[in-house]
């Protein structure tokens, strides 16, 4: 395992310890995890709704959101390891290969690579001006801001929901952020098809369900 390990770096600290803090009357799970941006660390912020209610800090309420926030917590550090186990590891097997374009589009992080994906699409025709025109907006206003500065190779499910609930938080429509997952779905697709990516991080990953509208009908009425 040594040559993974090197290529995995420091793992100490990467994930944060975990808090909650009030929202909509509910307990939040804050959990933060550390980046690494042209050798400068940040951390990125991530969150989650326990759906437990709010009452007294240190209350039974509180106890089992700690214990969830935990739990949570737990899983993204293990998620995050597993991450850059798989990207060091298709990066590796990319190598092995002999495919040197493929290591490296593997290791762009995600506006390299959605440009590079956006640009292909230009380049063969294969969507309309105005089409394009609608994913770049999609890919570089709403997505990237929201995405981990880490290679494409080691995004995770998690970051990927992560910006599908940033988004919807927002305020984003639900048929707005619909097009967002299309688009995900297919950058990853194509790192999996034609660069060696081993999995695809939106797989699984289903879209917001539809807000109903609502009636105009007054009450009481046949």
């Amino acid at each position: 395992m040594g040559w993974l390990a090197n290529e995995m770096g420091d793992l100490s600290g990467i994930v944060g310890t975990g808090s909650l803090r009030r929202r909509d009357g509910r307990w939040c799970a804050v959990v933060r995890v550390k980046t690494t941006r042209d050798g400068e660390t940040a951390w990125v912020q991530r969150t989650r709704d326990t759906r437990i209610p709010c009452g007294v800090v240190g209350d039974e309420a509180y106890k089992r959101a700690l214990a969830e926030c935990a739990r949570w917590r737990d899983e993204i550090l293990v998620s995050e390891v597993l991450a850059r186990a798989q990207a060091a590891c298709d990066l590796r097997d990319a190598s092995a290969r002999g495919t040197d374009a493929a290591t490296a589009w593997l290791a762009a992080g995600f506006d390299e690579y959605a440009e590079h994906y956006l640009d292909v699409l230009r380049t063969t025709g294969a969507v309309s001006p105005e089409t394009l025109r609608g994913y770049k907006g999609e890919a570089f206003h709403m997505i990237s801001p929201r995405m981990p500065d880490k290679p494409i190779a080691a995004i995770t499910t998690e970051d990927i929901e992560s910006t599908v609930s940033s988004l919807l938080e927002a305020g984003y429509s639900t048929g707005t952020v619909k097009k967002c997952v299309n688009l995900l779905g297919a950058i990853f697709k194509r790192a999996v098809m034609v660069d060696g990516l081993l999995r695809s991080p939106c797989e699984g990953v289903r879209p917001p369900a539809p807000t109903p509208r609502r009636s105009c009908r007054p009450r009481g009425s046949a």
